[in-house]
């Protein structure tokens, strides 16, 4: 079954980061066991439309900071972002990085390929899966319409979860 929900909310909390007050939500995937994250700020079910990025954590860019020529949000600009509207959500979907695929994007930077490319070979399923847990938490987050900080992508089935696509905000606008 499509929606089925195989993650639970396990933790709340009003919590001070640099940019300011969040809600800090923890939820936990039933099936990996993976506990995933939530920051929310200002309301997310009111008549303007949230600001909403379903973030895979990346040690690298995300701990370090590093760069390397891509061109996605990173969790800061996103944060900062979502500040600066008011109001937004960023799920933060962790996986525990394999010592495989941490060499492999460590390579990919001296071969000039995107930090992305270890992580890209993940499998259709993989993603697929990844896709519902966010939409099952941006649901339980109240989230109906969204506007998302990401590059425009086709995401089947969306609809499914509840949720509606207003558009896309690119990272430098």
């Amino acid at each position: 079954m499509r929606t089925e929900r195989s993650v639970e909310r396990i933790f709340e909390q009003s919590v001070e980061t640099e940019l300011g007050e969040f809600r800090l939500y923890a939820y936990q995937d039933r099936a990996s066991l993976e506990v995933h994250l939530a920051l929310a700020r200002g309301r997310l079910d009111g008549p303007e439309t949230p600001l909403v990025r379903v973030h895979l954590a990346d040690t690298l860019r995300d701990l370090i900071g590093v760069q390397a020529g891509l061109r996605a949000w990173t969790l800061r600009a996103a944060l900062q972002r979502i500040v600066e509207a008011g109001h937004g959500v960023i799920v933060v979907l962790r996986q525990q990085d394999s010592a495989r695929e941490l060499t492999e994007t460590l390579r990919s930077f001296a071969a000039a390929a995107t930090p992305d490319a270890a992580r890209a070979d993940k499998g259709e399923g993989a993603v697929l899966r990844t896709f519902g847990v966010g939409a099952q938490i941006l649901k339980d987050l109240g989230v109906r319409r969204m506007r998302v900080l990401s590059a425009p992508k086709q995401m089947h089935g969306i609809s499914a979860f509840g949720l509606e696509i207003e558009g896309y905000v690119g990272e430098e606008g």
